[in-house]
């Protein structure tokens, strides 16, 4: 379903275009690709109007950078009482481990023995399990992270705010932002001075999706995003 005007999801729609039959919804809160957040309160009401047959995939991909955005909380940290919410996290984000594909899953007991029925045989392999166990007993580095990750955020939009640029509210560790432009030019002008840019988001033509790196990565960054001025076009409006 498209999201709402303001890119949070749009529940109602959701509801209105479920059919009679068992249903599943998936929810990433925050959302990818536009980083933007579902009030709690409306997943929460959301979940009150859904028949006993349907389930709710909560993705809490990026939570740990949304922590202090208001009308977030968690459906794992301070979970509802009902057996039809699941929730989904992953160590590709804030820990770092992308590449060992780690992510888990936390519902309801006796749901989650019918799911393991259905799992892989080549679901988690050892190297991704241990690196993990270690990545949760290390809470001060992954606070850490946090705290660097969510600084780097505070500095690119306000280098956005500096030039006029529009971006989307964002609780993740990158930003939808305006650049006027075809999002695949600005990708191929930034890849030719070696910057990468993530892959387009259609219906979105129009904004690039920036992940936030180091400081002295994102002034490699704003120089040759300077440099584009003449086929940006207008940046300021959609």
């Amino acid at each position: 379903m498209p999201l709402r005007a303001d890119y949070a999801h749009d529940l109602p729609a959701m509801l209105k275009a479920m059919g009679s039959g068992p249903g599943l919804f998936y929810i990433c809160n925050p959302n990818n690709p536009t980083a933007t957040l579902t009030p709690r309160k409306d997943i929460e009401d959301f979940i009150k109007q859904l028949p006993p047959n349907t389930y709710v995939l909560i993705d809490e991909a990026y939570h740990h950078f949304a922590v202090r955005a208001p009308g977030y909380e968690s459906f794992l940290d301070h979970p509802v009482a009902d057996e039809r919410v699941f929730v989904a996290r992953t160590f590709s984000k804030v820990y770092g481990m992308a590449g060992l594909r780690l992510g888990y899953a936390v519902g309801a007991a006796d749901t989650i023995k019918r799911l393991d029925t259905e799992e892989l045989y080549d679901d988690v392999n050892c190297v991704a399990a241990h690196c993990g166990a270690l990545a949760l007993e290390d809470a001060a580095e992954m606070l850490e992270a946090v705290e660097r990750i969510n600084g780097d955020r505070a500095s690119f939009l306000a280098e956005c705010d500096k030039r006029g640029i529009q971006y989307l509210p964002t609780a993740a560790n990158f930003v939808m932002v305006y650049c006027g432009a075809v999002s695949r030019e600005v990708r191929a002008t930034m890849h030719a001075q070696g910057i990468l840019i993530g892959r387009p988001f259609p219906p979105m033509d129009k904004w690039c999706r920036i992940s936030f790196g180091t400081p002295e990565e994102m002034r490699v960054f704003w120089k040759a995003w300077d440099g584009m001025k003449d086929c940006l076009g207008d940046v300021t409006k959609s």
